[in-house]
């Protein structure tokens, strides 16, 4: 009697085709067959890297979105157990299919900011390292080295740019050194000030290697701790709900962390980013003593989410003029799954969110309402607007993504009318047609606007800030027969006369750079000198405040000043 067959063994990527199949599906028979999955998962000896690369991306999705701790707790392991996989594999073909994945034990290759280098080099030491093979002939290295070292270090230097490696390998003082840390040691120890290192380093274009050797480097890794997650027991929902009330639904203003838990929210953001080889300016000059956060874990209208927002400033040496430049990070239970930059100015605040591929859909209109909401009673923003850049105007990955139906069906209108008329009639277009797309041609065609989401009726708009550098260029050319040094001078000092500041003595330095920073925009302001002693009062508690280490208060101001944004479009005007 013939013995009967065992059954075959299901392959790895058929299980993990399956788990992603199945993991944005919720419930208690979605739950088992999950853990039956992971299960079987755990036990396959042979997974590809394709198939390692669509784990990762499911597995953080699940931490964010856990059906209970059970399978949280599985999930965890099988993150803890990607590396091994990875290890076991060293050897294989395809194994380069990971660079810039953020997958755990894998590398990135990429052309980080001078402060994130510096940052990521402390964090995880001799984790990074110089592509010397990347570099260009024509790099300013050179220059830059000829800057930093002795006269006698440089003579003949332009024999050795071919064997850049063996170079940098004589100036280390220990053999534990990476040549990077050899190029950031020079930096630290030179007379430059910090903004000209990072330009020198910057100017450069080094592309670096970042090992995500370190626990805690990866992706899926890093997290946000919480207290209690936020299981997810039902399917996600396409959400509808308006916009305008969510937003302006009451919330208090979460106060500043302070510099010590203000600078670990920093480091797990930048790792998060750096992660997956991303970077966002108000991050790479992040001030630790402006970090606020919000959890909307308790959400009595929306129940539990497990949401919390990071908001992050920068220093008062790196803010703009006028306008703030914020990065805002957001969790899901601790998992980063979204970021994005935020810049308020007089009530109006361009912005955009950027999704991470694996967490699309679901819960992006909630999302977005809590950082509108956020921003909406922290900064009193009630304009919010994206460029024709954010619809896909000379971006590539905003045509494809659809950019433009994406937001207006989160309510942004065009502020282009010719647009919002094309918008209807491909509408209408579409309703006739379900099933149909929107052309290449016409998404170029609607990319041709900003768009916004107005709760002020018309009141607050964007500020024009392209018609901003030119109009004080020709001001300050105007002054003074031209010369600017003396132009600077004139503009401050007519500043100080109409707002009745007599000297400075009592006046922060930041207090004063930020009063010689907007010296030459209020002089501009023909008016200024004749204002009610109330609206000057009222400038010079903005002028301060932006000298302060949190420039919260100033928006505020700004956003509040009877005149000062009516007077700066008039003088643009």
């Amino acid at each position: 009697m013939p013995s009967a067959r065992a059954p075959a063994k299901t392959s790895a990527a058929r299980l993990i085709g399956a788990l992603h199949g199945l993991h944005q599906r919720f419930g208690q028979e979605a739950a088992r067959e999950k853990l039956r999955l992971l299960d079987e998962i755990a036990a396959a000896r042979r997974v590809s890297v394709r198939s390692l690369k669509l784990l990762d991306d499911t597995l953080d999705f699940m931490r964010a979105y856990p059906d209970s701790a059970l399978l949280l707790a599985r999930v965890r392991r099988a993150i803890a157990a990607l590396r091994g996989r990875l290890e076991r594999m060293r050897d294989a073909s395809g194994a380069d299919a990971l660079v810039n994945c953020g997958f755990p034990g894998s590398c990135n290759a990429y052309s980080y900011s001078y402060e994130v280098a510096l940052r990521l080099a402390q964090l995880f030491p001799g984790q990074l390292e110089i592509e010397w093979e990347e570099l260009h002939e024509d790099s300013p290295l050179a220059g830059l080295l000829d800057l930093l070292l002795a006269p006698a270090e440089n003579e003949g230097a332009e024999a050795v740019e071919s064997e850049w490696a063996e170079w940098a390998a004589h100036l280390k003082g220990n053999a534990r050194q990476s040549d990077l840390d050899v190029i950031l040691g020079l930096l630290a120890a030179s007379r430059f000030s910090p903004s000209e290192r990072a330009f020198l380093y910057d100017s450069c274009g080094l592309t670096l290697r970042y090992d995500l050797a370190v626990p805690g480097s990866a992706r899926s890794e890093i997290e946000l701790p919480v207290a209690r997650a936020a299981f997810q027991t039902r399917d996600l929902e396409r959400e509808t709900f308006p916009l305008a009330p969510e937003i302006t639904r009451p919330l208090a203003v979460p106060p500043l962390l302070g510099p010590f838990a203000g600078q670990a929210l920093i480091d797990l953001s930048l790792r998060a980013l750096s992660a997956r080889s991303l970077e966002i300016y108000p991050l790479i000059k992040a001030n630790p003593s402006c970090v606020r956060a919000r959890s909307f874990r308790i959400d009595r209208r929306f129940a539990e989410r497990g949401i919390a927002i990071a908001l992050i400033g920068a220093p008062p040496e790196f803010r703009g003029v006028l306008a703030e430049l914020y990065a805002f990070l957001v969790f899901k239970n601790g998992a980063p799954v979204a970021y994005g930059p935020a810049s308020p100015f007089l009530g109006a605040c361009e912005m955009g969110i950027n999704l991470f591929p694996e967490f699309r859909g679901g819960e992006i209109r909630y999302i977005y309402a809590q950082v509108m909401r956020l921003l909406h009673h922290v900064f009193a923003v009630e304009n919010f607007f994206l460029t024709s850049y954010g619809m896909g105007r000379d971006n590539e990955d905003a045509l494809r993504s659809g950019a433009f139906w994406f937001y207006r069906k989160l309510g942004f209108m065009p502020v282009n009318p010719k647009v919002e008329a094309l918008a209807r009639q491909e509408e209408d277009r579409l309703r006739a047609h379900p099933g149909a797309r929107s052309d290449r041609r016409t998404l170029r065609r609607l990319a041709d606007t900003a768009v916004s989401l107005d709760l002020s009726l018309g009141r607050v708009r964007p500020f024009d800030f392209a018609r901003l550098p030119p109009a004080v260029s020709r001001f300050l050319a105007r002054q003074c027969g031209g010369d600017r040094t003396r132009a600077l001078q004139r503009c401050a000092a007519l500043v100080h006369r109409a707002l009745g500041i007599p000297h400075l003595r009592r006046w922060t330095p930041t207090q004063r750079r930020a009063l010689a920073d907007l010296a030459p925009l209020l002089a501009m302001l023909p008016e200024l000198p004749r204002w009610s002693a109330r609206d000057k009062t009222a400038l010079r508690r903005i002028v301060r405040a932006r000298g302060a280490q949190s420039e919260h208060l100033s928006i505020r101001l700004m956003a509040a000043h009877p005149r000062l944004g009516a007077e700066l479009r008039r003088a643009l005007e």
